[in-house]
């Protein structure tokens, strides 16, 4: 029985250091619909980066629909591996097609505050900029809203390893009930 974990929450909050514990420690696959927008770019000849890959995304999104889009996402679901965590959602519509899609699906929401959230761009990009800015796009306008149909919800203000412990009592949730 195959096992799908749906990550969201806003930028810098957690999403994909959980998704790369989820691999490490719990042998979860990843899929991320970046991969498919950063395939897109670099077949377009477009630089990879945040803007382009938002704009793209947005194309995207909108010219196939959640179901399409979610369903290009789910072809790189292999035979052999049994659970997958999808690394950032950020549309409802797409949260719901892989809900009607998948029998074992669950949204884990990453919750964070602001200051945290900023010291951790600044780490992970190198550069002062405020999470407020990058927010501002149609692309992250809907992360909010997500949270009302998660399954779990996770607040992520600490250091890596309580992330770590909160991600390891939810899968242990997870697969109990399997």
């Amino acid at each position: 029985m195959k096992i799908f974990v749906g990550l969201a929450g806003k930028i810098a909050s957690g999403k994909t250091t959980a998704a790369n514990y989820l691999k490490r420690k719990h042998y979860f696959e990843i899929l991320r619909f970046r991969d498919i927008i950063v395939d897109i770019l670099k077949d377009k000849g477009m630089e990879v980066n945040r803007t382009n890959m938002q704009k793209i995304g947005e194309e995207i999104y909108s010219l196939l629909g959640p179901k399409l889009f979610s369903e290009l996402l789910l072809c790189k679901v292999r035979r052999e591996s049994d659970r997958y965590v999808i690394d950032s959602i950020r549309h409802i519509g797409i949260h719901l097609a892989l809900k009607e899609k998948l029998d074992n699906y669950f949204l884990l929401f990453i919750d964070s505050d602001n200051d945290k959230r900023n010291e951790r761009l600044k780490v992970r990009d190198g550069a002062n900029i405020n999470v407020y800015l990058l927010e501002g796009h149609p692309v992250e306008q809907e992360i909010d809203n997500l949270k009302k149909y998660a399954d779990y919800i996770l607040t992520n203000n600490k250091d890596v390893s309580s992330l770590y412990k909160k991600i390891d009592k939810i899968v242990s949730q997870i697969l109990g009930g399997r």
